[in-house]
């Protein structure tokens, strides 16, 4: 495995510098994912703080998961999908309705605001009964603070009561497998709907929108790195895996954003097929739009344009 692979100093970690080297890592089952829940024990030990909330919630990550108990709860949520396939279709028309509405108005809008950030809380309110007020990506950040980290634990608990009250059928299981897919669902989400968006947009310049180059794959990702964990080196030997290259260069492979081997996403489905619908809208609307400007924040562990500003009509 080490074509592909380099150590980057500023990262102080082993970094993969091709499609072909992130799908090597992703793919073999003996590098591990980094380990969140573990960390979360240790700080608990030397803080005498507790974090059963954050725990539930790595619990029933797949993605924070390995072997056994991954295969496990990628089975709970591929039932989980099953049970929902009308509401997330509902979800799908509603976004795609919407997007109609939006490219109808004159005038500068910002696509992050009024498009993206709507339809993601859509979908994660109407699979768990609530949205997150703060980012719930921050549970894979290993350099958080000890303030933000119990913010979390209490923004974790909140949801996970909210579940509980609003679906008071659901087992354990799938309160946690509902937890994991508004976690999953949301930066990811708004990441990569918003990527792609800016990717089709950037070259406009007063052309109709069905003229742009609309892709019916997802053509960025909102996911730009994955930790993992060299067991076979005999260490904690991690892996900076960067997705990136899945999409960049002259090695496009756009199905690859969502990983591959036994970690694959199992919301790829989910936002592909929304992005076919909203796509399918877009081809269908002849007002001239106009790339204005993207703001995106340092690299953090999900890549999320904070605006995406595009003029339409005259």
């Amino acid at each position: 495995m080490n074509s592909g692979v380099i150590f980057d100093e500023r990262l102080r970690m082993r970094r993969t510098t091709t499609s072909a080297a992130a799908a090597d890592v992703l793919s073999n089952r003996d590098i591990l994912t980094a380990p969140y829940g573990k960390g979360y024990a240790e700080l608990e030990a030397r803080t005498g703080r507790a974090f059963p909330n954050v725990r539930f919630a790595l619990n029933y990550l797949p993605v924070a998961n390995d072997g056994a108990h991954h295969d496990f709860l990628r089975r709970l949520s591929s039932d989980f999908i099953r049970d929902n396939a009308a509401t997330m279709r509902t979800i799908r028309d509603e976004a795609a309705s919407h997007a109609t509405k939006v490219f109808a108005r004159d005038g500068e809008t910002d696509l992050m605001a009024e498009l993206v950030v709507p339809f993601v809380e859509n979908m994660v309110e109407k699979l768990s009964g609530t949205v997150f007020t703060l980012s719930p990506s921050m549970v894979f950040d290993h350099n958080l603070s000890l303030r933000k980290r119990l913010t979390l634990e209490a923004e974790f608990g909140r949801v996970i009561t909210h579940i509980r009250e609003t679906f008071p059928q659901d087992s354990e299981d799938r309160v946690g497998i509902r937890l994991a897919f508004a976690i999953l669902g949301t930066d990811a989400t708004l990441g990569t709907f918003g990527n792609s968006l800016r990717e089709v947009l950037k070259p406009a310049d007063g052309q109709p929108l069905n003229a742009l180059d609309w892709s019916d794959d997802l053509v960025a990702t909102g996911v730009p790195f994955i930790l993992r964990d060299d067991v076979q080196a005999g260490t904690a030997d991690r892996i900076y895996v960067d997705m990136t290259r899945f999409v960049a260069g002259n090695e496009p492979k756009p199905a690859a954003i969502f990983g591959v081997g036994a970690h694959t996403c199992l919301g790829r489905g989910f936002a592909q097929g929304a992005w076919r619908d909203l796509v399918g809208v877009l081809r269908g609307i002849d007002r001239p739009v106009w790339f204005v400007s993207s703001h995106s924040p340092d690299l953090r562990i999900f890549d999320v344009p904070q605006a995406l500003t595009i003029r339409i009509g005259s």
